[in-house]
């Protein structure tokens, strides 16, 4: 009964959808978005978005526009957001970090200089989030060609720590947007990365009281039923929500984190899997490998990360698997 007093209180909705961008997510996000009267996007404004939603262009012509990472999902993403238009739905773009980069390339390819972006204004916050973590993505690309394991693991902390600043940012720009933008509506669905947690608590800073914000893990029964767990966080992401909500954290709680990121990028599968076996290969695939990254210690990372530090994903996963294997066999149980 209280439960239901509380909801009844909200006149409006906002579901946050959180996921990855992998085809086998949008099923479960087309059954969200149907509930919804908008649906806001984790994307900048691209043109030709709404000729492609109106069918004046074909989905194909719409991707080459915009070199998607992820064409199979994008793909498929068009054709959900197609049906969902021509349902009187309104979809919108909404990254305006995003979009405040896009600008600051095109002012570079223009000739402008960085001392040229005013302090104090949005655009200036972008460009310097994004220097220094791009600065420090380098300094890891450095480390992971001729450092050693422990310069990686420093590396790999040091990005993570500028990456969650980014992402701070990222979500409290999008919060804002957003809230400025929903009041037209009863009820949105918002499209965001799993790597978003920040994004519920800058909403709710800035909605009424009289919305209910939703966040979902869009794949949680495939994740119940393959774990038995609503989600599972790879150890980079879980290391990097750690600065987003505590910067400054550190400890060896932190390197761990760090040195099975390492492992786990390498052992990761990147390309996208499209298996008419298998519906949710993705998710199979991280949850597997979470586990395998999970169960080294500080001390296997350290003998393993350099004999796959150059090796192929697939020999990457050979060699874990035997090294987790021999573990078994000596009486330790890795997991």
């Amino acid at each position: 009964m209280e439960r239901e007093e509380r909801l009844s209180r909200y006149r409006k909705l906002l579901t946050i959808g959180y996921s990855t961008h992998r085809p086998e997510s949008l099923p479960f996000a087309e059954r969200l978005m149907e509930k919804h009267d908008a649906i806001f996007l984790e994307d900048p404004e691209t043109p030709g978005f709404e000729s492609m939603l109106k069918s004046e262009v074909s989905v194909e012509e719409y991707l080459m526009a915009t070199d998607t990472e992820y064409p199979e999902f994008g793909r498929r993403l068009c054709r959900v957001l197609r049906r969902q238009y021509g349902k009187a739905k309104r979809i919108l773009q909404v990254e305006p970090f995003i979009d405040e980069l896009l600008g600051i390339h095109e002012f570079f390819a223009d000739g402008g200089a960085p001392g040229q972006i005013a302090p104090g204004t949005p655009r200036f916050e972008v460009y310097m989030a994004e220097k220094r973590a791009t600065g420090r993505l380098l300094e890891f690309y450095k480390a992971s060609v001729d450092g050693d394991f422990e310069e990686n693991v420093r590396a790999v902390m040091a990005f993570a720590s500028a990456d969650a600043a980014r992402f701070r940012l990222r979500d409290r720009m999008r919060a804002a947007a957003i809230a400025r933008l929903a009041g037209g509506f009863s009820s949105v669905y918002v499209e965001a990365g799993e790597i978003h947690a920040g994004l519920f608590k800058q909403l709710r800073l800035r909605m009424s009281m009289e919305t209910r914000i939703a966040p979902t893990f869009l794949l949680a029964p495939v994740y119940r039923e393959l774990s038995g767990k609503r989600h599972i966080f790879g150890p980079g992401d879980i290391l990097t929500l750690r600065y987003v909500f505590h910067p400054g954290a550190n400890g060896p709680d932190l390197r761990l984190l760090a040195a099975r990121s390492l492992l786990y990028s390498k052992l990761l599968e990147k390309e996208e899997i499209i298996d008419a076996a298998e519906p949710h290969p993705h998710t199979r695939n991280e949850i597997e490998t979470i586990r395998k990254a999970g169960s080294l210690t500080m001390e296997d990372c350290e003998t393993i990360f350099p004999a796959i530090r150059v090796s192929s994903s697939a020999d990457a996963r050979a060699f874990v698997d035997g090294f987790l294997a021999s573990n078994r066999n000596k009486g330790r149980n890795p997991a």
